[in-house]
C-alpha cells in the first residue's frame, strides 16, 4: 500500500512580516487568570523607536516589552500564544517579548491575534520556510483592512525599504508589510541612477 505524498512545506520570499495597528489608548487591567508560566515584568530604559525582532529557528512573533510602549506584553502573549512558549529577551534589558507559535497555530494567526492588542507586531516563519533569496529580488504581499473596507496590494521589487498601507478605524489592522532586501540590488540601482543622471548632463 503506497503512502500519501508528504504535504509540501510553504516557502515565503520574505523573512519578516510587520503588523501595524491603530489602537485606542486604554488602561490595561491584568486578567484574574492564573498563568501556567512565570510572568515577566516590562523592561525599563529600552532604546527609543526600537523594532522587536523574533529570534530562533521556529515560527514566532515579537512585540515590545518596554514599559513606555507596552506594560502588559506578557499578558498579550499569554492570551495569543497557544503553546505558551513566551520569553522576554534583550541586552542589557529584556525589551523584547516573544512567542513561538504553538502546535496547530500558524505565525499568521499569532500575528493577527497580537495585532488586535498591540500597535506593532513582527513575525517570522520557521527558518526552513524562508526562501533562500539567491535571486536578489524582493517579492511580497501587503494587506490592509479596516472599518471602511479592505484593500490588497501584491508588490514585487528590490531594496530594503518597507511600505505601510493605511486605513482608518480604531483597533483595526492598518498595515501588514513583508520585508526582504538585497544589498547587491541596491548597488546596481545606484549605478543605474548615476548613469541616467550623467546621460542627462550630455
Amino acid at each position: 500500500m503506497s503512502q500519501p505524498p508528504p504535504t509540501p512545506t510553504p516557502t515565503y520570499p520574505f523573512p519578516y512580516t510587520t503588523y501595524t495597528t491603530s489602537l485606542p489608548s486604554t488602561i490595561f487591567t491584568p486578567p484574574s487568570t492564573i498563568p501556567s508560566i512565570v510572568p515577566f515584568s516590562p523592561a525599563l530604559s529600552c532604546p527609543a523607536n526600537s523594532v522587536p525582532t523574533p529570534q530562533g529557528p521556529n515560527a514566532a512573533c515579537a512585540i515590545s516589552n518596554a514599559r513606555e510602549v507596552n506594560d502588559h506584553a506578557f499578558w498579550d502573549l499569554y492570551e495569543c500564544c497557544k503553546g505558551k512558549d513566551v520569553t522576554a529577551s534583550g541586552t542589557p534589558n529584556p525589551c523584547i517579548a516573544q512567542c513561538v507559535a504553538g502546535v496547530g497555530q500558524t505565525w499568521q494567526e499569532l500575528g493577527e491575534c497580537l495585532s488586535k492588542r498591540v500597535e506593532v507586531v513582527v513575525c517570522k516563519p520557521a527558518v526552513g520556510e524562508i526562501g533562500d533569496g539567491r535571486t536578489g529580488s524582493a517579492t511580497g504581499s501587503q494587506t490592509t483592512s479596516g472599518a471602511l473596507g479592505s484593500a490588497t496590494l501584491v508588490a514585487s521589487g528590490s531594496g530594503t525599504g518597507s511600505q505601510v498601507l493605511g486605513s482608518t478605524g480604531a483597533g483595526s489592522v492598518v498595515g501588514v508589510e513583508h520585508v526582504r532586501g538585497s544589498k547587491a540590488v541596491v548597488v546596481v540601482f545606484g549605478v543605474l541612477a548615476f548613469g541616467s543622471f550623467a546621460a542627462t548632463l550630455l
